[in-house]
């Protein structure tokens, strides 16, 4: 269970894009600074790389199914987070339906109009969390 410590990291990057969008901000179980440091030195630690992805698929799939109501998705992530992204995006995004729904892609912008123009605006403003 995540502690006040991890929230309150979550609130402080996530603050920029509360002013204009919805957020949701799964907490997910991270690979340790120890363990990084070790796979960057050459190291194979004993761990579950797929245990990040699985959280954030879960959290995902909770997202889609109670939470989402049709709305456009703006994913961001940091560190570790933009690399289970991307695999979330090539796993369960791109040519799937829920491809229709992200608001950074180019082609739904221009058949949506102004669909998610807030949250455009926010990340054109606040390009990087702090």
């Amino acid at each position: 269970m995540p502690g006040p410590e991890e929230r309150r990291v979550v609130q402080l990057q996530a603050a920029r894009f509360g002013a204009k969008c919805r957020l949701f901000a799964p907490m997910y179980r991270q690979v340790t600074l120890t363990a990084l440091r070790s796979m960057i030195g050459g190291a194979t630690p004993a761990i579950d790389r797929d245990l990040a992805y699985r959280d954030v698929k879960a959290a995902w799939d909770d997202y889609l199914a109670h939470d989402n109501k049709g709305r456009g998705v703006v994913l961001i992530g940091h560190s570790q987070g933009s690399m289970i992204l991307t695999q979330l995006l090539k796993r369960e995004i791109e040519g799937k339906p829920a491809a229709d729904r992200m608001i950074s892609d180019a082609d739904r912008q221009q058949r949506s109009g102004s669909r998610g123009q807030g949250c455009r605006r926010a990340l054109q403003q606040h390009s990087a969390v702090p």
